[in-house]
């Protein structure tokens, strides 16, 4: 889900020492969840990840804000696809999960999160993915054919991928996996719209090398345009924007970079995991 996370707080009055007191107590509060939050979500360094890892990763700057970026070899033969939910749930429903607590459990060396969802209520821990996803060729939720999906086609060694702008039964039906995000912002090696110049948080993916390369790219905050202009320059042919906002997360190698201050559990997750040698 994408949502305005700027904060304002209110002061009409102080009234009297009651409301002075709560006024104190809740800045506290708050001061005390912000530094939490910040050393949790933004403390990302640099992950030396070791030649014998199918992964390249580099955190960098771009037009004032913070990028982790991930590159994954689809080539490498002795790599899995993992993801969260694998199996169906009752009407669509599933628990919530954050992409670090799915990638430590099923031992991914990446994970990303991926769809956007819905809540039962504002204390439900139930999601509802908008949109596909689909596992080892098991529809778990139905496509929301207004939205994109990056698809993934088990090969001899490891997997192709793919972007399609609008997710349809018959391209869905030819992939493996498939995952819904929001929007193709990168097509054939050109910015496919226009879009409101928001900056947000940002989880995006691109292909490049004929679909055998992934670059993953969770960043502080900036445009669609920028994630654009940003892939593009790493040589991305298509991309897609996946859940932002408060969803954004990306875990490698156990550690994770979530750039907003305030976060949630997310409906669905997906990442790789590395085979046994």
């Amino acid at each position: 889900m994408i949502q305005n996370h700027h904060t304002k707080i209110c002061v009409k009055t102080l009234g009297n020492h009651r409301g002075f007191f709560f006024l104190r107590k809740s800045l506290f509060l708050a001061l005390i969840s912000l530094l939490f939050f910040s050393c949790v979500s933004s403390n990302f360094p640099d992950t030396d990840t070791g030649n014998n890892q199918p992964i390249k990763v580099s955190v960098l700057t771009f037009n004032d804000s913070k990028c982790v970026v991930a590159w994954v070899n689809l080539n490498s033969s002795d790599i899995v696809i993992q993801c969260y939910p694998e199996q169906a749930g009752k009407d669509f429903w599933f628990k919530a999960k954050r992409t670090g607590t799915f990638a430590r459990e099923s031992q991914c060396f990446m994970a990303v999160n991926a769809s956007p969802f819905e809540k039962k209520n504002f204390i439900s821990t139930k999601r509802r993915t908008v949109g596909i996803h689909r596992s080892q060729k098991i529809n778990l939720s139905s496509p929301e054919e207004k939205y994109s999906a990056i698809t993934f086609s088990k090969k001899d060694a490891g997997y192709s991928a793919s972007i399609i702008k609008n997710q349809n039964e018959i391209e869905i039906e030819k992939s493996d996996y498939a995952f819904g995000g929001f929007f193709t912002i990168v097509q054939n090696g050109k910015y496919v719209d226009e879009y409101k110049k928001i900056r947000d948080a940002r989880l995006a993916i691109g292909i490049k090398d004929n679909s055998r390369t992934l670059v993953f790219l969770a960043a502080e905050k900036l445009t669609f345009e920028e994630c654009e202009k940003l892939l593009i320059n790493l040589g991305c042919t298509d991309a897609i924007e996946m859940d932002g906002g408060s969803s954004t997360e990306i875990s490698i190698l156990g550690k994770t970079y979530r750039p907003c201050i305030i976060t949630r559990k997310q409906g669905s997750s997906f990442g790789f995991r590395k085979l046994a040698e």
